[in-house]
């Protein structure tokens, strides 16, 4: 199954309230991972969201409200390790949202030895777990190495 992670405040939030001469008064707004996910509804794409980031939690400007309160109480630190991990496990670990979803306390099998980070300027956005080629001898000392001093 293809799965998009959507990472960022302005996935969930209300635009419309624009600015000076863009703002607009809207009957019906919808906020674009809604949009996603009923564009995508029944072709078995996963979607998946992480906050990432706490921008603008008033959801106002010039006057105009959305009446959206986009408030977070974790840390700047939290929410963006949140996307980064919510991204590794999704490399790791297809399924890990729904499996989270049944068990709060399930946790993936991820090593984190960044592997998928570095690839992703170059290559297809994989885990070296789960890659069907051959990974270059230097990278598997290298992941070895690193996931020996996580390890120990």
């Amino acid at each position: 199954a293809k799965r998009i992670l959507v990472v960022g405040e302005n996935a969930i939030k209300m635009m419309t309230v624009g600015g000076g001469s863009s703002s607009l008064k809207a009957q019906h707004e919808i906020v674009p991972l809604d949009g996603l996910k009923a564009r995508l509804a029944g072709t078995g794409v996963q979607i998946s969201y992480a906050r990432g980031y706490v921008g603008d939690p008033g959801g106002s400007y010039n006057g105009v409200s959305t009446g959206q309160d986009l408030n977070d109480s974790r840390s700047a630190e939290e929410l963006c390790t949140e996307a980064v991990q919510m991204a590794r496990s999704l490399l790791n670990e297809p399924d890990f949202v729904n499996k989270l979803k049944e068990d709060p306390h399930y946790r993936c099998g991820c090593k984190h030895s960044n592997y998928c980070i570095g690839r992703m300027y170059t290559l297809e956005m994989a885990c070296h777990q789960n890659l069907q080629e051959e990974i270059p001898e230097k990278l598997k000392k290298e992941i070895a190495r690193i996931e020996k001093e996580q390890n120990a």
